[in-house]
């Protein structure tokens, strides 16, 4: 039988409790639970997966220390340029990442139910069975691992719950991606039993940017003063020498960070930001192009991309978009591209 015992603490016994400790200092707390926040296509994949390189191989982050951990990286979406983007880094900051510290499930997990938490503790444990102990777990992203509506209240604690006990039995850092509420005053979208959760927030702004600041006070730590802004700038990394070059002879090529004066990202305009018409009327072009596509499949990508929209607001902006030239009706209720554009790939 289970002891349920309570066990009430002296001030002596308090003191000997140890202060907070980090693996990125004032940024991810040992054993927090983190959100990442930021607009679709603004470098949240690439933000996280650099925290994910710097932790597991003892690389310090843009200037702040780090101790050194293993990573389990849950990558629910975006699977297929996870290499391009670890060897990006590896080139950028001339370190090779020992593959024994860093593990990767390429699915996603709907982490508010049983069965998936269930799931995912038993490859953890086997994974510690063999590396000796998880440090970081990053869930990329939270769209992607909840079955069900994040506004509502239980899907988004059965969440809440299911990160908590992870944290709990591993006693390992989690770090969940998001995207903004669509109030624009900071925070995750969604129900707010998720910002209630979280030790500690960190926001990307104007990420659509090649320079751009990660804000470490969406939600400041508990205990201490939040890390101020790090400024950074995602460089163009040529990759050829590992992985070659594309059907038409380009270096195959990806981005990696790097600081920048934050002073100078200061004197940049900041960017507008978006109306809900005016995000789908810049995503719709990029889902279609290449493609006949139905209404139904196009608000399915819609979703798929973090838009919450109904049908109706996407059969809307779509009419304008014909009458704007940039889209056609090949056939009714089926929409194309009026004429070929760069290739398009998403930048998180």
């Amino acid at each position: 039988m289970t002891d349920h015992t309570l066990r009430i603490l002296t001030r002596d016994e308090v003191k000997k409790r140890k202060p907070p400790s980090y693996l990125i200092s004032r940024i991810i707390p040992e054993g927090g639970f983190v959100s990442l926040v930021a607009q679709p296509s603004n470098k949240k994949t690439f933000v996280a997966l650099n925290m994910a390189c710097c932790v597991s191989s003892g690389t310090p982050f843009h200037g702040k220390p780090v101790r050194q951990g293993n990573v389990v990286y849950i990558m629910a979406e975006g699977q297929s340029g996870i290499e391009k983007r670890l060897c990006a880094w590896e080139a950028h900051n001339s370190v090779e990442i020992d593959p024994s510290t860093f593990g990767f499930i390429l699915e996603p997990l709907h982490l508010n139910q049983t069965d998936a938490v269930e799931r995912l503790v038993a490859a953890l444990d086997a994974y510690v069975a063999r590396v000796g102990q998880v440090d970081l777990i990053v869930v990329d992203t939270l769209n992607r691992s909840l079955d069900g509506d994040e506004n509502a209240a239980r899907d988004m604690s059965d969440f809440v719950k299911g990160i908590t006990a992870i944290i709990a039995r591993f006693n390992a850092a989690v770090l969940v991606l998001h995207h903004p509420a669509k109030t624009g005053t900071g925070g995750a979208r969604g129900h707010s039993s998720l910002n209630g959760a979280v030790d500690l927030g960190l926001e990307i702004k104007n990420g659509q940017n090649m320079k751009f600041k990660l804000h470490c006070d969406a939600k400041p730590p508990k205990d201490d003063e939040p890390a101020h802004p790090i400024a950074l700038e995602a460089v163009v990394v040529d990759l050829s020498d590992k992985m070659g070059f594309d059907d038409e002879g380009h270096p195959i090529t990806s981005l990696a960070l790097e600081l920048v004066d934050i002073g100078l990202l200061d004197l940049v305009k900041t960017a507008p930001v978006l109306t809900l018409r005016q995000q789908l009327e810049e995503t719709l072009p990029t889902i279609i192009i290449g493609s006949v596509m139905s209404t139904s499949e196009i608000v399915e990508q819609v979703l798929d991309v973090g838009i919450k929209v109904s049908p109706k607001t996407v059969n809307r902006c779509l009419r304008n978009l014909v009458n704007q030239g940039v889209l056609i009706r090949p056939e009714k209720g089926k929409y194309q591209c009026v004429e070929p554009q760069i290739d398009f790939e998403p930048v998180e």
